[in-house]
């Protein structure tokens, strides 16, 4: 018992100058969690405008079986306003999606009576289903876009005495690229171009009695574009 007790003295008397010879061991603080980044993954809804331009070709035929005859282009613009809808979905820097949209046309023209007839092409809405691909820059986006077209197409004679018009849902391709920011949590601005084809029409006017074909209908536009995205940042992000 003796021995014991005098084991724990000096045990007791040793402790402080182990513990200064050790020195003081530095307080580490937990690693500080650091702020999410902006994620551009989730679905959204949003409007656009812009101004389009529109060409074809023109040429004509009395029977509607070649030969056709050429006659002056029809060239024209307008604009359009409509809204989109879609989804992406964000893997490093790397951002997927798809996205559709349609829009009110007012994109029209004429061949300014080029062969006698004055021909009228107008796009009155136009429509499109697309992929997307896109690079992150924190919440600034570039990204190239591209899929199926489709456009509601009225081709018209504007003579006096001779008026007529004809209907047509046209389908075609669409390419394009775009910047989009994201200024707030849940909140992104866009401009876009896109370049879109619907190739060669033909329109026979049961009237007037004569095809008129309408080649190589090509349209460049111009979008902006603000989008609401559900989600936010705190969209799980892969």
């Amino acid at each position: 018992m003796k021995k014991f007790f005098l084991a724990t003295v000096a045990i007791v008397i040793a402790a402080p100058a182990l513990a200064a010879d050790l020195g003081a061991r530095p307080i580490t603080k937990a690693p500080v969690m650091g702020a999410p980044g902006y994620s551009w993954s989730g679905c959204y809804i949003g409007v656009q405008g812009g101004w389009g331009s529109m060409r074809s070709k023109n040429s004509f035929s009395n029977s509607g079986l070649p030969p056709f005859t050429p006659e002056g282009n029809t060239d024209g613009d307008g604009g359009i306003f409509g809204g989109h809808l879609g989804c992406n979905w964000q893997s490093s820097q790397w951002v997927f999606g798809l996205e559709g949209d349609g829009e009110w046309s007012g994109i029209k023209g004429d061949d300014g009576n080029v062969g006698g007839d004055t021909n009228e092409l107008s796009a009155r809405w136009l429509a499109s289903f697309r992929g997307r691909l896109g690079m992150a820059f924190g919440n600034s986006l570039l990204y190239a876009t591209g899929g199926v077209a489709f456009m509601g197409a009225r081709s018209s004679v504007l003579d006096p005495g001779e008026g007529e018009s004809l209907r047509k849902t046209l389908t075609g391709w669409t390419v394009g690229a775009g910047w989009e920011y994201g200024f707030a949590p849940n909140f992104s601005a866009r401009v876009e171009y896109r370049f879109t084809s619907f190739g060669t029409e033909d329109f026979r006017f049961p009237v007037n009695g004569y095809t008129e074909r309408h080649n190589d209908i090509d349209i460049h536009a111009v979008r902006v574009g603000l989008t609401y995205r559900f989600g936010g940042p705190m969209f799980a992000r892969y």
